[in-house]
């Protein structure tokens, strides 16, 4: 059962404002995280054309330049990289 309540004599389900505010949440959140993937992975590349590390080494660079704890930058590390896997794969 939803709740309904007035506003401006109008009734309007606070369910569906909700669901509206996290859908837009959701979509400003996913840009964040599309656009940071996109900064990290641009990252890699660059770091991985420099020869300064073996890839396989990389998570405390990503560390050091995002701030991330070990466990984010080796998923980010792990996703780079399967990326790559899944190029090969098409």
């Amino acid at each position: 059962m939803h709740k309904l309540i007035t506003i401006g004599g109008v009734k309007a389900s606070l369910t569906k404002q909700i669901m509206e505010d996290t859908k837009f949440n959701a979509k400003k959140i996913a840009k964040e995280i599309t656009e940071e993937v996109k900064e990290v992975f641009t990252y890699l590349n660059e770091l991985r054309d420099s020869g300064v590390t073996n890839m396989f080494g990389a998570t405390p660079y990503l560390v050091n330049e995002f701030g991330f704890d070990k466990r984010n930058a080796s998923n980010y590390l792990i996703l780079w990289m399967q990326s790559y896997k899944n190029e090969k794969d098409v």
